[in-house]
């Protein structure tokens, strides 16, 4: 028994698919071929169809997949994020209990050091400078981890640089050069 797939083109030039079956018997009489035709036409779009659809599905997987990627990749970095909140809060707690120690040790030699009117005053206000920074860069990390998305605004830009460059000690502006 064999299988054959062909299309059958007819007098008027249409293309009809039919499926071949042909199978060989042997009787007392010699051998019979049966030969048994189908159409199949609507098995050939329905199997176009299911190709289709096989392909849309796998598209569909694959931009699921990719975008499943990128949520677990945000996954990923929002828990290094919150990892790194409760590190750097963690450090902020053991850093300032020891410069709370210091500064209320520069506090007390200040205060002994005014009463004698000690040189060792500068000294005393350069350790109270560090502690005063290394508070500072400890504050500044934990608003660095404790950063929430940025809020977008319109904002008038020349009006923004004035008021920036008005803030500013360090800069002498007029506004009227802003114009």
């Amino acid at each position: 028994m064999r299988n054959l797939e062909v299309d059958y083109v007819d007098e008027k030039g249409a293309v009809t698919p039919i499926e071949i079956n042909a199978s060989v018997i042997k009787t007392n009489m010699g051998i019979v071929v049966i030969t048994l035709c189908r159409d199949i036409t609507e098995r050939r779009k329905t199997e176009k169809e299911l190709e289709m659809n096989r392909r849309n599905l796998e598209e569909i997987v694959r931009e699921r997949t990719r975008e499943l990627e990128r949520t677990q990749e945000q996954l990923v970095a929002s828990e290094r994020l919150a990892v790194l909140g409760r590190f750097s809060g963690n450090v902020a707690h053991e850093i300032r209990n020891p410069l709370g120690v210091m500064d209320s040790s520069a506090f007390m030699l200040e205060k002994t050091a005014r009463r004698r009117r000690s040189k060792a005053l500068r000294q005393i206000s350069r350790i109270r400078n560090g502690i005063e920074k290394c508070a500072g860069i400890i504050d500044s990390i934990l608003r660095l981890s404790r950063m929430e998305s940025p809020v977008l605004e319109t904002v008038n830009a020349a009006a923004l640089l004035r008021d920036s460059l008005a803030a500013s000690k360090s800069l002498k502006i007029s506004p009227s050069a802003l114009r």
